[in-house]
């Protein structure tokens, strides 16, 4: 759609300057989230694999990131538990289970802190198909200057977006 309106001929220039503003400032607004990171050193989610609490402990984690799980369907699960069922390997009561039907699971880190991963298999934790991950606060992020005054504010809104609809009508005219 975003390349149909690039390459057309429009007739009303007022309303093409309008939508490339829109789809300008659209794509300055896009995250910056990242691929998940694959669970251990060979990507798959399975008994003697890997170390995967080596490849946790090498791994530095932040708020944002996330892990994927592979494994063969209806074989493994993967729960989230409390640091007492993680050393035991007690999978009876964890805070999440997640779906094992498609042997694919992505879990997010939304707050920092520490998290336990073992397999829903006990016999599989066992032989330390498990990890704890430390989810350490988004510390990439500036710390944000103080905010203007109202007025202040709106104005230099208003200045960046008749810049930003500046700029765009210069490169069409050209």
């Amino acid at each position: 759609m975003a390349h149909t309106i690039l390459t057309s001929n429009c007739q009303n220039k007022p309303i093409c300057l309008l939508g490339l503003l829109v789809l300008t400032l659209s794509v300055m607004q896009t995250s910056d989230a990242t691929d998940p990171i694959p669970v251990g050193k060979t990507g798959i989610w399975s008994p003697n694999s890997t170390n995967y609490i080596q490849w946790a402990e090498e791994t530095t984690f932040t708020v944002g990131d996330s892990i994927a799980f592979h494994f063969t369907a209806g074989k493994d699960s993967v729960l989230q538990v409390q640091q007492g069922d993680y050393i035991n390997c007690i999978t009876g009561s964890p805070i999440y289970a997640f779906p094992n039907d498609t042997g694919y699971n992505v879990a997010m880190f939304n707050y920092s802190g520490t998290c336990y991963f073992i397999s829903g298999i006990k016999d599989h934790c066992l032989k330390n198909q498990k990890f704890r991950v430390l989810v350490r606060a988004n510390t990439n992020e500036n710390p944000s200057p103080p905010p203007p005054n109202g007025a202040s504010a709106i104005f230099l809104s208003f200045i960046g977006y008749l810049g930003a609809f500046a700029a765009s009508s210069l490169l069409l005219a050209f």
